[in-house]
């Protein structure tokens, strides 16, 4: 006896079916935009102590080590 296997329908969308549903798309944009500005401000919080504030090595390392700290 051969078992065949076949996706049922309340969880199998075809590849091109979930770039059409809005709720994704919204799902999708906050997370691409999320991730977006935690980048701009992994660069523009370290650049702004060095640059504009004149922070020591010492008070750059704990910057650092705060920043990541959630992660």
């Amino acid at each position: 006896m051969r078992l065949r296997w076949r996706p049922r329908a309340p969880w199998f969308l075809p590849a091109g079916d979930l770039w059409r549903d809005p709720a994704y798309l919204r799902l999708w944009s906050s997370i691409l935009a999320s991730s977006f500005g935690n980048q701009v401000m992994m660069l523009a919080l370290p650049l702004t102590a060095a640059v504009l504030l004149q922070a020591t090595p010492t008070q750059m390392g704990l910057l650092t080590a705060i920043e990541l700290l959630p992660f």
